[in-house]
């Protein structure tokens, strides 16, 4: 069985990311920016896919 590990991809984001964690368990990914923004992502492999924003923040996300 090979594994693949993703070490970085585009974001996306606007501006510096200030966090990102994963969920419990390991599939999804969630960052948050200075650009007011977050964005979750899922991973699978060495795949990322963009899910969704979620905007609406009046300063930037630190976690």
């Amino acid at each position: 069985m090979s594994t693949s590990v993703v070490t970085q991809f585009e974001t996306g984001h606007a501006d510096a990311v200030n966090d990102a964690a994963f969920d419990y368990y390991g599939k999804r990914l969630a960052t948050c920016s200075s650009d007011h923004g977050i964005k979750i992502f899922d991973v699978i492999g060495d795949q990322v896919t963009h899910l969704a924003d979620l905007v609406g923040h009046q300063g930037p996300v630190w976690e």
